[in-house]
């Protein structure tokens, strides 16, 4: 009997602990999951972040000009043992790519936050305000690079 209660025992642990991990990993970045509008890059941009799981999160970006949609992005947020990295595609309006068929843009990992991440170029960050900021570093043609802040708010909270 007692046998039976230990393995019992033992067993619960180890599924508390499991889901424990489960849990926490899909929590991380759960700020930044949703659907967010805002002004950028002198128009609208739309992004949507679906929640993490299987220990990634996917994104997509839209920016609309003068009412017409002006590129797309893909992103993935991957996570591994010890930190995260952000890979992402764009596409015209037309659906084609900028970059080669099996090239990306990726984003290393500097640090994260309680609201935040940051990729080496690259970054997030959630305000008391509920105001997502994100800072992109873009390569300017004379070799300097210029930093842009776009905000957005998650269109399923007031």
């Amino acid at each position: 009997m007692k046998s039976i209660l230990i393995h019992f025992i033992f067993a619960f642990i180890s599924i508390s602990l499991s889901f424990t991990v489960h849990a926490s990993e899909k929590n991380d970045l759960e700020w930044l999951a949703g659907h967010w509008v805002g002004n950028a890059f002198g128009g609208t941009g739309e992004e949507v972040w679906l929640p993490m799981s299987a220990g990634t999160m996917i994104g997509t970006y839209k920016q609309i000009m003068d009412g017409k949609v002006k590129f797309f992005e893909f992103m993935l947020i991957e996570k591994t043992d010890s930190a995260y990295t952000l890979k992402l595609k764009h596409f015209n309006a037309d659906m084609t790519g900028w970059e080669e068929k099996d090239k990306f843009v990726e984003f290393p990992y500097v640090s994260s936050g309680k609201n935040s991440i940051k990729f080496d170029g690259l970054s997030f960050y959630l305000t008391k305000d509920g105001i997502l900021e994100i800072k992109v570093s873009i390569g300017q043609k004379d070799g300097t690079v210029k930093q842009v802040i776009n905000s957005f708010k998650n269109v399923n909270k007031n």
